[in-house]
């Protein structure tokens, strides 16, 4: 019986809407400095007026992601049938969309990435790793459907599941995990 993993395209355009804004208030945070501070060192205007071009061209993009999601109107689509796994995007710019089939899997992992002595957010990054050798990584910022949740669905296949920890340093990196 297929395990069938959906997101529509208004709720993902909603989520894309919600990122557009907060670029917005971000670069109102950035324009409000010429507003509000008079006689402004060179540095500090270049530095603020490179903000905010930087947020323009983000928030352009976003709200044209946004725009492709509903004029496709297609809903985003993660299947597991008994022999594929189907990934469907159907928007191609943002995601590729693929087909592999299950017998070709030979691990999905997960490495959970974080920066020693940073400021920097940890992030997540997923694998899908294949018998010849080559791996497919799922991004889960544009894939729309949380690869966690199909990788857990596939381990019910039979398809190992890894999850990992990855601690980088200046100089050194530290895995742990399964």
């Amino acid at each position: 019986m297929p395990v069938l993993f959906e997101k529509s395209a208004a709720a993902l355009a909603r989520a894309k809407i919600f990122s557009a804004a907060i670029v917005l208030l971000a670069m109102a945070a950035f324009g409000s400095i010429f507003v509000l501070l008079e006689d402004l060192p060179t540095v500090v205007s270049i530095v603020a007026a490179g903000a905010m071009v930087i947020g323009a061209l983000v928030f352009l993009r976003i709200v044209k992601e946004a725009g492709d999601i509903l004029k496709n109107g297609k809903p985003w689509r993660v299947e597991i049938t008994d022999t594929k796994l189907i990934w469907g995007s159907p928007v191609a710019t943002i995601m590729e969309p693929f087909e592999v089939y299950l017998n070709d899997i030979r691990v999905t992992r997960r490495i959970f990435v974080t920066q020693k002595n940073s400021k920097v957010s940890p992030k997540n990054k997923y694998f899908i790793d294949l018998h010849d050798g080559t791996s497919i990584e799922v991004s889960d910022q544009l894939s729309a459907i949380e690869p966690r949740k199909v990788f857990k669905a596939l381990e019910t296949q039979g398809i190992e599941y890894q999850e990992t920890t990855s601690r980088q340093g200046g100089k050194f990196t530290v895995i742990s995990g399964t």
